[in-house]
């Protein structure tokens, strides 16, 4: 197995003209994207897309999809891939935010600041990921005051419809909140958190996440 350094894989996408960086979930051909670990292993499986896909030695040895043009790397890839990323976006804007013309939002709300994507380098330093994506506010939503919505890295943090975000909440990135949702004063999400649908059964206390 040919293993690629970080420069490899700069010098790759560059001959390859690939300028831009992908989702797994949302893949988009000639795009750069990375795989952390085996439990990611069925979706790269069913993804369509010629994309380059950073992976551990250990994962990229068992991807069989002849769509990926995987990219071996023993170093840490999502060190590898956030500064690569950081890189091709570093003179883009981020994807605006999409808000239903009927959502009701308090002035003191806050929709869309980064996330905090972070990786720490083996040197001990810090590297942040540049935010890419948006927040989608969907039909009926109620925001209060003084919540906030963190952007999605790449894709959509989703508040879906009907759902009530009361005050003092903060969703991070990449978040998706189904429909007819109540989440009480004060609740903390964690970014990539996904929650169903349901006011029945889905009622969202402090100190619950």
């Amino acid at each position: 197995m040919k293993v690629y350094s970080k420069d490899d894989i700069v010098n790759i996408l560059h001959d390859s003209k690939c300028i831009s960086s992908c989702s797994l979930i949302n893949p988009r051909s000639n795009s750069i994207s990375f795989i952390r670990g085996l439990q990611y292993l069925s979706v790269v499986e069913n993804i369509r897309e010629d994309i380059y896909l950073i992976a551990p030695l250990d994962v990229a040895s068992e991807i069989k999809n002849n769509r990926i043009k995987v990219l071996p790397h023993a170093d840490n890839v999502d060190e590898t891939f956030v500064d690569i990323h950081n890189q091709i976006n570093k003179n883009s804007d981020p994807k605006d935010n999409i808000i239903s013309s009927d959502a009701r939002i308090n002035s003191t709300a806050v929709i869309g600041p980064d996330g905090n994507k972070i990786v720490e380098r083996a040197d001990g330093t810090i590297v942040r990921m540049k935010h890419m994506g948006n927040v989608v506010v969907k039909s009926g939503v109620s925001i209060d005051a003084l919540a906030v919505i963190h952007r999605a890295s790449i894709d959509s943090t989703i508040i879906g419809e009907d759902t009530t975000i009361c005050s003092h909440v903060n969703i991070g990135h990449n978040c998706i909140i189904g429909k007819k949702n109540f989440i009480a004063p004060g609740v903390k999400v964690a970014g990539s958190v996904s929650i169903g649908d349901g006011l029945e059964s889905v009622l969202i206390w402090s100190d619950a996440a």
